[in-house]
């Protein structure tokens, strides 16, 4: 809808297109209106996306910073989204301007707090993953559900298997009646290294129990996950840095609008004829 109305603002007479027109500003505005609606879209789409395609990473971050971050993008999104779709009828009246400037400000915010976030986590992200997948993988994995999944999954996207390589897992396991006699006493007997299913290069229920460098990837995941979620804070920090500016420009109109005024002479013209107060109230529709 935006786009259409864009489309038949540019078609307009030629006389009516100067650069302090009634036709140009309402052509910017619709353009503005427009940007706006895209980078909401984008907003929205990262937002789903670290959440919904790379969510099993989420567990693994200890910092809950980077789910809030989510969260609030998610937001901004929702927010900048409706809000340009009201910004052809947000300069009618003055309560009209007024509540599309405070949401507007409101999703300024969520923004700039959204690459505020991205921006702090960015310095400490490479130590606190070396951490806490460490700590998933030696201490949790097994006992823990939702960091085994997470493990599994980041294990099979990544191609990799442990924190740092196959020997994050335990080297040997013993069970019960499976001794051999040896120095006058009977001892238990290792198995082979047991290592997850999804270090596997070719996956099999049951293939990690063949620990051969031909089975089972060799180098740890922690560089794999280091690079996937300082993608996703970079693609965070720089479509929130697009947004706040869109958002600054859109703010800058505002004020041009509200103070400067502009209109067509031939329109000005009429309105010094008619009563002042019929006029005073459309001082901002253009």
């Amino acid at each position: 809808m935006l786009f259409r109305m864009y489309v038949y603002t540019v078609n307009e007479s030629p006389q009516k297109s100067s650069c302090w027109s009634r036709a140009f500003w309402r052509r910017l505005k619709l353009l503005f209106g427009f940007i706006s609606f895209i980078s909401g879209c984008f907003l929205l789409l990262l937002a789903a996306y670290m959440y919904f395609i790379k969510g099993d990473y989420i567990p693994l971050i200890r910092n809950e910073i980077y789910l809030y971050s989510i969260m609030m993008m998610a937001a901004c999104g929702i927010l900048v989204t409706l809000n340009s779709c009201f910004s052809n009828c947000a300069y009618q009246n003055i309560c009209a301007t007024v509540l599309y400037t405070l949401v507007l400000l409101l999703g300024m915010g969520l923004d700039a707090l959204v690459g505020h976030n991205a921006f702090m986590f960015m310095g400490t992200v490479s130590r606190e993953l070396d951490v806490s997948l460490k700590q998933a993988v030696r201490l949790y994995y097994g006992k823990n559900e939702t960091l085994t999944k997470a493990v599994d999954f980041l294990q099979f996207e990544g191609a990799c298997c442990g924190a740092f390589g196959f020997v994050d897992y335990p080297k040997k396991v013993y069970e019960d009646g499976d001794t051999f006699y040896a120095n006058g006493s009977y001892r238990v007997k290792p198995k082979l290294q047991y290592i997850p299913d999804s270090c596997c290069w070719d996956y099999v229920v049951g293939c990690g129990k063949w620990d051969h460098p031909n089975n089972i990837y060799l180098h740890g995941c922690t560089p794999y996950f280091q690079n996937e979620v300082i993608f996703n804070l970079n693609m965070t920090l720089y479509l929130s840095a697009l947004v706040l500016g869109i958002h600054i420009f859109e703010l800058l109109l505002i004020f041009i609008l509200c103070v400067f005024k502009p209109t067509d002479k031939a329109k000005h013209q009429k309105m010094t004829k008619v009563n002042g107060a019929k006029g005073h109230r459309d001082f901002l529709s253009i």
